[in-house]
């Protein structure tokens, strides 16, 4: 009786947790389709370095050094 439970609840986990990640992979594939491709190329072109400022600055680490 045990052995069955753990069977069909594994079953239903599995099934419930494939069905999630499938139905977010839609969500953001249509996501993806529907934004703007000027949008798109904005966002790829924003900087990955933040803008060094005197407060958040922490030493030489983040200053870039130029030789």
């Amino acid at each position: 009786m045990l052995e069955d439970l753990a069977t069909n609840l594994s079953t239903t986990l599995a099934v419930a947790s494939m069905l999630f990640f499938v139905a977010v992979y839609i969500v953001v594939t249509v996501g993806v389709f529907r934004t703007d491709a000027h949008e798109l190329d904005a966002r790829a072109l924003i900087p990955l370095d933040p803008d060094p400022s005197p407060l958040g600055r922490a030493g030489d680490a983040v200053t870039p050094q130029v030789r």
